[in-house]
């Protein structure tokens, strides 16, 4: 099956920018997203409105941060992907599963955090990590899933006064970490969120790293 997403005949998504070069394409994400990101973070701060912890909420962040790139940009995707790592291939959730999946990931996630300031806080950063994982394995996006996802957990952990210091982490551990978890070892990604992860006053909490450009 095509995939309707690429430029007929090429590996390019279809973008409003006119680019069919793909490290052309990937160059101007970066630049576009981490802008897009930065100013979309520092407005809310500055406004003290609160993303919804939802999926809409997720849906919301890659609009923001893709909206002058694609088209669908915040919309679920719909076919199938999968990614090929160093365990084999990871295929992602089924097209229609991915609200009822992502809801339930999310479900866990508010469960943790409604325990903040009771329970000992590696807890609720071990819990943080778990749903990462869950989330990362639903992929509802077309593209741009990591960074958007990065992004909203950035947003959440702010509103609650949580510092997740995303370039204390190497991105390639973190990578792995991300596919140990798919494979149901999560040791690693708590260990990051546990390292990256504090306490502060909500107004002082920063956004510290989407993503790096490519070499």
């Amino acid at each position: 099956m095509s995939d309707p997403y690429l430029i007929p005949g090429t590996l390019v998504l279809k973008n409003k920018l006119g680019i069919v070069e793909i490290d052309e394409l990937i160059k101007a994400e970066y630049e576009i997203t981490e802008a897009s990101a930065a100013e979309f973070f520092d407005a809310l701060r500055a406004s003290g409105r609160h993303l919804q912890l939802s999926m809409r909420g997720w849906q919301t962040v890659h609009k923001v941060i893709f909206r002058d790139i694609y088209d669908w940009a915040g919309a679920y995707r719909t076919i199938y992907i999968s990614k090929e790592n160093s365990r084999g291939i990871s295929r992602f959730c089924a097209p229609d599963r991915i609200v009822v999946e992502g809801e339930r990931a999310i479900s866990a996630l508010k469960a943790a955090l409604r325990h903040l300031g009771r329970a000992p806080f590696t807890n609720i950063l071990v819990s943080m990590a778990d749903a990462y994982v869950a989330l990362n394995e639903i992929h509802p996006f077309r593209e741009g899933n990591g960074r958007s996802q990065k992004m909203f957990f950035s947003i959440l952990a702010r509103q609650h006064g949580i510092q997740l210091n995303w370039d204390s982490i190497d991105s390639d551990e973190h990578n792995l970490a991300a596919i140990e978890g798919s494979f149901g070892e999560m040791s690693r990604m708590r260990e990051h969120f546990c390292a990256m992860g504090e306490l502060r006053p909500a107004a002082s909490v920063t956004l510290s790293y989407l993503g790096r450009p490519p070499k």
